[in-house]
């Protein structure tokens, strides 16, 4: 299991930061590896709510299905893997700045069943992806 993590300040209000970063329509526009987003379960996003990732990952197509497991408006947005070649957790915390918002960004992933011997180079490059979506924002 591997951790990464990113951090970015957003001259925004917390709440207009969460309500971009929660909605599916906007993920593929700043998290680059997403190619498409569907079968959202509801129509608002909260806890239990489902949602489905197409991403690319060193030229591997993924599919992962998520849960949403923490959906606290303006403070945390947190989702797992329940259906994929690929365990992930995906926690974002929002907190206040004397500039706006500081959007703090880790992922908990298994690479290595879907990677294998190339499992380090996979993580490596996770963590720039991550560190480069959160610069979009």
């Amino acid at each position: 299991m591997s951790r990464l993590e990113a951090s970015v300040e957003i001259s925004r209000s917390a709440g207009e930061v969460f309500a971009y970063v929660i909605d599916p329509v906007h993920t593929p526009e700043w998290m680059h590896a997403v190619l498409a987003v569907s079968n959202l379960s509801s129509d608002s996003v909260e806890v239990g709510t489902t949602f489905h990732h197409r991403w690319q990952l060193l030229g591997r197509l993924l599919d992962t299905t998520y849960e949403v497991l923490e959906c606290d408006p303006g403070r945390t947005f947190t989702y797992q893997s329940i259906i994929s070649s690929v365990r992930r957790l995906v926690c974002l915390r929002l907190e206040s700045t004397a500039r706006g918002i500081r959007i703090d960004c880790y992922v908990e992933q298994d690479l290595s069943p879907l990677f294998q011997k190339d499992a380090p180079w996979a993580v490596h490059t996770a963590q720039q992806h991550l560190e480069s979506d959160l610069l979009c924002l």
